[in-house]
């Protein structure tokens, strides 16, 4: 647990902004694009067990109409900060972002530690988890309980693979 907090601590040392998208080749670390072209580096060693995500969105944008109608926030700033710790959630849990919506709302999963910078005009949220058994667990139990639906019922990922790789042949 020392160790995540301290990595979490050092995001705004290991976070870097990289404009334009074409510069990210010298980049290392996780990455999060955004909607300008430019590109959030988070260059933080992985210690071992643990997983890491980024996520990054312009604190001044607007927030889109229906999200801010639909979870009552239309402060940019405090609706990015709460957009970008789910998003760290979902890529954590591998889970889509339309689905966790569904379920929990602006809420990230309280198992992940998250740090959500400023950084110039930039919301990042750095997050990491000590999933490893956990997820298969949680997923496997979440499954059951038919928390995780698609139209086609549970979400299963190697199902959609193979149905997109299907309809690409």
């Amino acid at each position: 647990m020392a160790a995540l907090s301290r990595l979490l601590r050092a995001a705004e040392q290991t976070c870097t902004l990289v404009a334009p998208e074409s510069a990210v080749g010298t980049a290392q670390g996780l990455r999060s694009h955004l909607a300008d072209g430019r590109v959030v580096c988070w260059s933080a060693s992985v210690p071992r067990g643990l997983r890491l995500a980024v996520d990054a969105e312009i604190s001044d944008q607007p927030v889109p109409p229906a999200l801010a109608y639909r979870f009552d926030l239309v402060d940019p700033h405090r609706f990015w900060a709460a957009w970008t710790a789910v998003e760290v959630s979902c890529k954590l849990r591998d889970v889509p972002i339309l689905t966790w919506l569904k379920r929990r709302g602006l809420t990230p999963d309280p198992a992940i530690r998250t740090r959500t910078l400023r950084i110039a005009d930039i919301t990042v949220t750095c997050g990491a988890a000590d999933l490893g058994h956990a997820v298969v667990n949680d997923r496997m139990q979440d499954r059951v309980q038919g928390a995780w639906q698609t139209p086609e019922g549970p979400y299963d990922r190697e199902r959609r693979r193979s149905m997109t790789f299907a309809r690409r042949v």
